[in-house]
């Protein structure tokens, strides 16, 4: 089977998901920052694979070309889904909750096209990689975004880059 680069960061990207507490940071940043989780973990895998250099004028470039597709699909499924959890008025949550399920398959299936466009607008492979490479991505992401990198954030940075040493 011939692997494309963004079937392999599709699986990077669900490996670091699942390490302990990555999710639950990634949300908060997200949630509290409004920092885009694909970006983060796009940033952490080309960090992985030598795909640099990330700066601000590739962070305009992935905005331009998925702005749009982060506002008017990923984040209208995600508020949906949030707002059906635990049910909607006149409506049991046992009846609503496989339709619930389907939105998040839904928007799940909207990362993963994000995921892809991202993944073609990879830089090329100039290096080996490594964690080092992903937490000069994450930096210059973060401070593309203005997000200052102390605190729960520079704590996260730590808890990916740990992961992805621990995954390889």
């Amino acid at each position: 089977m011939n692997r494309t680069s963004a079937d392999n960061f599709w699986d990077f990207s669900l490996e670091i998901y699942r390490l302990p507490g990555v999710s639950e940071r990634l949300i908060a940043l997200q949630d509290d920052y409004g920092a885009d989780v694909n970006v983060v973990l796009f940033c952490c895998w080309c960090g992985q694979e030598g795909r640099l250099p990330l700066d601000a004028t590739f962070f305009e470039r992935a905005d331009r070309n998925l702005g749009e597709w982060q506002r008017e699909v990923i984040e209208v499924l995600r508020s949906l889904r949030r707002e059906m959890k635990g049910g909607v008025r006149g409506i049991l949550p046992e009846i609503s909750e496989p339709l619930r399920g389907e939105i998040k398959r839904l928007e799940l299936d909207a990362e993963r096209v994000m995921q892809s466009v991202l993944a073609s607008l990879a830089p090329s492979v100039v290096g080996p990689g490594g964690p080092a490479y992903a937490r000069e991505a994450l930096e210059a992401y973060f401070h593309y975004r203005g997000i200052t990198v102390t605190g729960d954030v520079s704590n996260l940075v730590d808890l990916l880059t740990a992961g992805m040493s621990e995954s390889d």
